[in-house]
């Protein structure tokens, strides 16, 4: 009893320090997102699957402040390929009770509060 017990605590807290999830084609995917900044852009990054969105920060920060939806454009790069055909992206930014949620055609990003609050800094 002790052992079920104490994976499923360590499960809970692998799961907790997780960032958010990814959806490629259908498929959703809770992963980590890291964020990180670069000039006027911001870059939200997932390890599995590899998936990254550069998104400026002036659309960041308005999508992030607004409650409802903001339209931006978004450069996805999947596998370390930036795709030339649907290098820019519109997509929508939805801010939605603890986080970001950043949509386009094919692919979502849900980014938690944990994470955004890094950028806020």
């Amino acid at each position: 009893m002790k052992k079920i017990i104490m994976t499923v605590a360590i499960l809970a807290m692998s799961i907790s320090t997780l960032a958010g999830s990814v959806t490629v084609g259908g498929r959703k995917t809770l992963t980590k997102i890291i964020a990180s900044e670069r000039g006027n852009h911001i870059k939200f990054e997932s390890k599995f699957p590899s998936l990254v969105m550069r998104i400026s920060k002036r659309d960041v920060f308005k999508g992030m402040t607004r409650i409802g939806k903001t339209r931006t454009i978004v450069e996805i790069e999947r596998n370390g390929i930036i795709n030339t055909d649907a290098r820019n992206v519109a997509a929508t930014l939805d801010r939605i009770g603890d986080g970001l949620w950043v949509k386009t055609r094919t692919t979502q990003m849900f980014i938690t509060e944990k994470e955004l609050k890094r950028i806020k800094r």
